[in-house]
């Protein structure tokens, strides 16, 4: 087992947190348990044996492994780095000086060098430049201001999400690839760190 393999969750972890049917599914016949089959929103079983997201992300795909980080709280450092990093990526695409600042306290935060009330201020602040935009902003500064609130939220799938749909709706659906390849590679490496 390589170093990709390091941080790990459990079926039973993953089915408290309520998969979707084709999630689950796909993950369980790629482990080679067929008999753990959901249907009819009803599980065929579960087990403690260590899964690794790296797995999941090969299985299943991106967006199913950042789901799967709620069953992994104890790295909430890595999620929120790694929301803030897909927050950056889309940075530009805003001019909106709260949703920008937010990231950086989420990072800071995440680093042990803010408090949960600066994070909270700056959440606020961005939510309100959220509620202030001019009706004329477009779908990518919102997403990209998004991306920022999911970021200062922890939340590293749906900051992922925003980011790749602000790079989408700037640059075309041709971009949608390359941004999803950087956001698995991205998420690959930060589940390398120690």
């Amino acid at each position: 087992k390589g170093e990709l393999e390091m941080i790990y969750t459990t079926l039973n972890k993953l089915k408290k947190e309520f998969p979707c049917e084709d999630g689950w599914n796909t993950l369980v016949l790629s482990l080679g348990k067929a008999h753990f089959i959901r249907k009819d929103g009803i599980f065929g079983g579960s087990d403690d044996e260590p899964v690794s997201l790296a797995h999941i992300v090969e299985s299943n795909g991106i967006d199913d492994a950042l789901w799967a980080t709620r069953a992994v709280p104890e790295q909430s450092k890595k999620w929120r780095l790694y929301a803030v990093w897909c927050a950056r990526q889309v940075q530009y695409l805003t001019s909106d000086a709260r949703s920008i600042a937010v990231v950086g306290v989420s990072e800071r935060f995440a680093n042990g060098e803010a408090t949960r009330e600066e994070l909270a201020t700056a959440l606020s602040d961005a939510w309100n430049a959220a509620s202030e935009a001019p009706s004329d902003v477009g779908t990518t500064e919102r997403e990209a201001m998004a991306a920022a609130r999911y970021a200062a939220g922890g939340i590293p799938r749906h900051a992922a999400m925003a980011a790749a749909t602000a790079t989408t709706s700037y640059a075309g659906d041709f971009a949608t690839a390359a941004v999803r390849d950087a956001q698995k590679t991205e998420f690959l490496r930060i589940l390398m760190e120690n």
